[in-house]
């Protein structure tokens, strides 16, 4: 496994009563996106593990980037399955075929949304028994935007033979799809480019097709994503159905949530957390977010909770976020890349 991983799950695929083992793959060190594959691995019952990902958990080897897995039961057959999330990736469903492989079902979802999504959070928000969902994704708060008719579009190969993957991302300007990277940025990873484009002039009213000929195009890759929002899906009679959040659920990237009943009304609540301060310039910081609780009325509505009432102030990357109890509490800790962890006890 001599790839970065992203998420380690706990289920009991087979129903032999122990825990197996699902290991999301992020992709491989420096081959940015290319993903290393994910993993299954069965558990013999004493504590010792055996890679079945290729017969078991074979679907998993091509997945992509995989950020967060849930299982769940989809189809109520008593096995558990797996939701995924990824970047440059669709949200998807692999059902359980009763412990002894894995298939992708794509009916789950009511339209096809690829997205950066980062996080997954599952509780029965709207009290009708079934497995709902919130997905974490990049946000609306940065110069990157993304719809269907103008998405934003990842084109990747080895360029320039020299052994190493060269990502070109593009994004929609005025009804125009141009390079996100600076010039300098994109010459000093295709450094063949300079004299094609010898000036900033030049370069800063080229498209794709103008930086590389059909030629060179052949035998890329190419991904999108179609949304950067934050989403609530409702879980209706088995299809997964999108709902817009509120605004504030799209003021910085989410990398950590948790589902809570912070006012103890016997709805179910849930917090945000995330930022990407670790960023180029060229994009600029997304920190807008400084933990975001939003109330749920136990229909799959939601309202943002202000700051002042909610008392969060967690400042910086989050990028873990847990409830547990302390003396009888409840408490929420935060995982602050680079920081302290950040405890806020919950007063109802």
């Amino acid at each position: 496994m001599g790839t970065s991983k992203s998420c380690v799950r706990a289920l009991d695929v087979d129903k032999d009563g122990d825990l197996d083992v699902f290991v999301g793959g992020r992709m491989i060190p420096g081959n940015y996106p290319i993903s290393g594959g994910s993993y299954l691995l069965f558990n013999d019952g004493t504590g010792h593990f055996k890679n079945v990902t290729s017969t078991t958990g074979a679907p998993f080897q091509q997945l992509g980037m995989i950020t967060d897995a849930v299982p769940f039961d989809a189809n109520g057959d008593g096995y558990n399955d797996l939701l995924m999330a990824g970047e440059f990736m669709s949200l998807s469903v692999f059902l359980n075929q009763e412990g002894k492989s894995f298939k992708e079902e794509a009916g789950y979802f009511d339209k096809n949304q690829r997205g950066m999504w980062s996080r997954l959070a599952m509780a029965d928000f709207d009290h009708d028994g079934d497995a709902d969902f919130v997905a974490g994704n990049f946000g609306l708060n940065s110069q990157l935007k993304a719809s269907p008719a103008q998405p934003i579009t990842l084109v990747y190969k080895d360029f320039d033979k020299n052994g190493s993957v060269d990502p070109v991302m593009s994004s929609f300007i005025q009804g125009k799809s141009y390079p996100f990277a600076s010039r300098d940025e994109l010459l000093d990873q295709l450094y063949g480019l300079r004299k094609k484009f010898t000036s900033y002039e030049l370069y800063s009213e080229a498209q794709l097709n103008d930086i590389f000929t059909k030629e060179e195009l052949k035998g890329a890759t190419v991904q999108e994503i179609t949304t950067l929002q934050t989403t609530y899906f409702e879980n209706r009679n088995g299809r997964l159905v999108a709902h817009a959040l509120p605004i504030e659920a799209q003021f910085a990237p989410v990398y950590a949530m948790e589902v809570i009943d912070y006012n103890k009304d016997g709805h179910l609540d849930f917090i945000l957390a995330g930022n990407q301060r670790a960023i180029r310039i060229r994009l600029g910081v997304v920190d807008a977010s400084y933990g975001q609780l939003f109330e749920g009325d136990g229909k799959g509505n939601f309202k943002y909770i202000p700051q002042l009432v909610s008392g969060l102030r967690v400042d910086g990357d989050v990028r873990s976020m847990r409830k547990i109890m302390i003396r009888q509490k409840e408490h929420v800790l935060f995982g602050v890349n680079n920081n302290k962890v950040e405890s806020y006890r919950l007063n109802r």
